[in-house]
């Protein structure tokens, strides 16, 4: 249990610490429209450290989440039945009457579960990722923390460890509250951690519907109410993961998910997508749109290849050459715009010191070099030496006697010794004109 526990704390704070996307934001073209009072698009690299914003529009105004909710309920839950090592398929939750009161008078929609009716924690999650289902989140949160509040305790607690900056709960249920609020780019981070620390909620997330058998009941099946998920609705698109939506009287419908098409991802989010005359399915429609947007302007390409000579870096101690290429220690790719040109992007090369002494082993790495379209960083790549560079003993003795004739020592005894011959020529010449009087007077003596 020790050791699992230690994996996923580490797990976190790699996540924390490596997720902070690449930034490449473009406007979206005049045809491209949307109704969402805030909106992010996000390429997904190999982990989180490689993605790039693509596109954001209030990415941190402060909403209520809705629905969205689920996933941090899920991520949280996760985590909760990881650090008390309990088996969801096997660990059961019972609905009871102070649970209903947790939502009671809300209009929330249920699965029906009845007072003292137990699902196992698995099926309890795996509804509440895919519908409003009340009572089974309500019986999911309590089974795992024993009450609502402390669950949501430990939901902020889990954010601010993500890195959170707009984000604070106060319910499991998606409910309007004051004091809770989220953000899209918040909503990014929360669902790119909880599909990458738990794969799992990929599959609870994008199941377009989930049977539940109750202990000793009998099996009964959900839909999803994403509709992009599911074939026969009118709002189904094909290339969509998994997500989760949700709606709120104050600001309409708001969806977060992950879309994959010929092996490249996209993260979108659209909150508060309502108009006046209240259409059904705004939050679909944003994002499709903005996929489509996204997979119609972007192509990812290769900014700087592999072994690609970028820099050079001077050289001391070596015999034959003075200076080494450096090369990129791996290809540096990224979503760039088809209208752009690779030749235009700018670099900006840091090296580790403004020069290399011999020995240089074949691969050192001395730098990095940053990529950037305007101001905006496309990526950086680590820089390493093309060639090994042997040091030469001669030069290396000569600089070596250099440095001890040079040393703060021996500039001391270089000014003694010069005090001394200054000294000894101010007294000679003291001296000789000394002579020089006394001969003078012994000369008119002598007359």
């Amino acid at each position: 249990m020790f050791r699992r526990m230690a994996v996923l704390v580490l797990a976190l704070i790699m996540a924390v610490v490596c997720c902070v996307p690449v930034t490449a934001a473009q406007t979206l073209p005049n045809d491209v429209n949307t109704t969402c009072m805030s909106a992010m698009v996000v390429f997904l690299g190999t982990e989180p450290k490689n993605d790039m914003v693509l596109y954001e529009d209030n990415a941190d105004k402060q909403l209520p989440p809705s629905g969205m909710v689920r996933v941090m309920v899920g991520l949280t839950a996760l985590k909760l039945l990881e650090e008390q090592n309990i088996d969801p398929a096997v660990a059961t939750g019972t609905y009871t009457e102070s649970v209903f009161d947790t939502f009671a008078g809300t209009g929330l929609y249920t699965v029906g579960m009845e007072f003292g009716e137990a699902w196992h924690v698995n099926d309890l999650l795996s509804v509440a990722m895919i519908q409003t289902a009340a009572d089974a989140v309500g019986t999911l949160v309590t089974a795992v923390a024993g009450t609502q509040a402390r669950f949501v305790e430990k939901m902020n607690a889990l954010a601010a460890e993500l890195g959170c900056e707009n984000t604070h709960f106060t319910n499991v249920y998606g409910l309007d509250e004051a004091d809770h609020y989220t953000s899209a780019r918040d909503m990014y981070t929360i669902l790119r951690h909880a599909s990458f620390l738990y794969p799992e909620m990929i599959t609870m997330l994008g199941r377009d519907e989930y049977g539940v058998t109750p202990i000793g009941g009998e099996p009964d099946y959900w839909p999803n109410t994403n509709d992009m998920l599911r074939p026969a609705s009118e709002f189904y698109y094909a290339p969509l993961v998994y997500g989760r939506s949700g709606y709120t009287e104050s600001i309409g419908q708001s969806c977060a998910s992950v879309a994959r098409d010929d092996g490249i991802e996209f993260l979108a989010v659209v909150m508060g997508c309502k108009d006046a005359e209240g259409t059904d399915g705004l939050a679909f429609t944003d994002t499709m749109t903005l996929y489509r947007w996204a997979y119609n302007a972007f192509t990812y390409r290769t900014v700087i290849s592999k072994n690609q000579p970028v820099s050079r870096i001077p050289v001391e101690l070596a015999w034959r050459t003075d200076s080494v290429a450096l090369v990129a220690k791996e290809s540096l790719q990224g979503m760039l715009r088809n209208d752009l040109d690779i030749n235009t992007l700018r670099h900006e090369i840091t090296l580790s010191a403004d020069k290399l002494t011999a020995p240089v082993e074949k691969g050192q790495v001395c730098g990095t070099a940053t990529v950037y379209d305007g101001e905006e960083v496309i990526g950086t790549v680590e820089l390493c030496a093309v060639d090994a560079v042997a040091k030469s003993q001669l030069l290396a003795l000569l600089n070596a006697v250099g440095g001890v004739l040079l040393s703060p020592a021996m500039l001391i005894v270089y000014a003694l010794l010069a005090i001394l011959l200054i000294s000894y020529i101010v007294m000679t010449v003291v001296h000789n004109q000394s002579r020089r009087k006394n001969n003078r007077k012994r000369v008119k003596e002598f007359k």
